[in-house]
């Protein structure tokens, strides 16, 4: 265990983590350390802690059914969303909402609660690829919060948080997958994948980028996305205008 000194508005905070934090928590937010160290209270391994800390998002979490809220894809210079695009994640807009988002929102925020932490350098990754039309049904499973309940869904991508092939996921729980529970640290291809997905209706799982991704994290408000080729949904320096 290390202590880890945070600063805000020229204050001095103390947090005890197991190493330095770690990209993109490095330096580490102190809004971020004040929760991870909170909610991993007691654990003194980096598994422990990743554990922990997906029970806590998927408890105190509300999932949002998937609408846009606090990422905002990345486009290229055409103002495209690229199929393995990284994520601008507006991390306070997050916290301030109260935890309630999309399933990227969650992914992103759990990568900034296990690496504030220094557990793991997690990366968020993708079930598929994205702009290609696939779309999978889930197994029954429960999202966070209790706005939609257990049941199957159809969704064209859903978004987690990966290190060396294992995954931990806050924004949902197996029901009829097994272990039942979030997902912490389950093996991505066979138990995580099987537990999550029923069927795929279109293309197949491919997990994308193959490498995973760090969202660059950002403490500003999220800003409208445009509205032209990225549909909606991304934002860039050369994005379309609205």
């Amino acid at each position: 265990m290390k202590f880890w000194e945070g600063y805000h508005d020229f204050v001095q905070e103390m947090f005890i983590v197991l190493d330095a934090p770690k990209a993109p928590m490095d330096p580490a937010w102190v809004n971020v350390l004040r929760i991870s160290c909170n909610w991993a209270r007691g654990e003194s391994t980096p598994d422990g802690a990743a554990n922990m800390l997906t029970e806590k998002l998927w408890l105190n979490g509300t999932y949002n059914g998937g609408y846009l809220a606090f990422t905002r894809y990345v486009c290229d210079g055409s103002g495209n969303i690229p199929s393995d695009a990284s994520e601008y994640f507006y991390l306070k807009a997050f916290i301030d909402n109260g935890f309630v988002g999309a399933c990227t929102d969650f992914a992103d925020f759990l990568v900034c609660l296990i690496t504030s932490v220094g557990a793991f350098q997690v990366a968020a990754q993708r079930t598929n690829p994205l702009g290609l039309g696939w779309w999978f049904q889930t197994e029954v499973i429960d999202p966070a919060g209790d706005l939609y309940g257990p049941r199957r869904y159809r969704w064209e991508v859903h978004q987690f948080c990966i290190y060396g092939g294992n995954v931990w996921d806050g924004c949902i729980a197996f029901v009829s997958g097994f272990p039942a529970g979030p997902p912490k640290g389950l093996p991505r291809d066979t138990t995580y994948r099987n537990g999550l997905v029923d069927y795929y209706g279109s293309g197949q799982w491919q997990p994308t980028p193959s490498g995973g991704f760090l969202p660059g994290v950002y403490a500003s408000t999220p800003p409208q996305p445009c509205q032209g080729l990225c549909q909606g949904r991304g934002y860039g320096p050369n994005c379309p205008p609205s």
